[in-house]
């Protein structure tokens, strides 16, 4: 996947959660995880369709995403985790694609 795709993907699934930010649920999140880092307030149900739009209209479908997890996915990966460094996101990071880079790429 080019650095272009997951750009417009990146965009297209951050407008997605902005449409459905709610400020006072993100004050709630944020406090909850005690984190200085900003919150939209968007639930875990509303964030998994939002992302299946954007990734359907994107025709990139998420079942399939160990075609595109190659070592050249790295870079991507730790932009996930850096600038979303939460233990809820990254913890999924670590254990289905790092864990699948680890297992098939040694």
């Amino acid at each position: 996947m080019s650095g272009t795709t997951i750009t417009r993907i990146r965009r297209a699934l951050l407008s997605e959660f902005e449409k459905e930010a709610d400020p006072t649920r993100a004050l709630q999140q944020q406090a909850y995880m005690k984190s200085v880092m900003p919150y939209l307030g968007v639930t875990m149900p509303v964030l998994r369709s939002a992302a299946k739009k954007c990734f359907h209209r994107s025709s990139v479908a998420l079942p399939r995403y160990r075609k595109w997890l190659t070592p050249d996915s790295l870079a991507m990966l730790e932009e996930f985790i850096v600038t979303g460094a939460r233990w809820d996101f990254v913890d999924g990071i670590a254990t289905r694609f790092f864990g699948h880079l680890l297992a098939n790429y040694r």
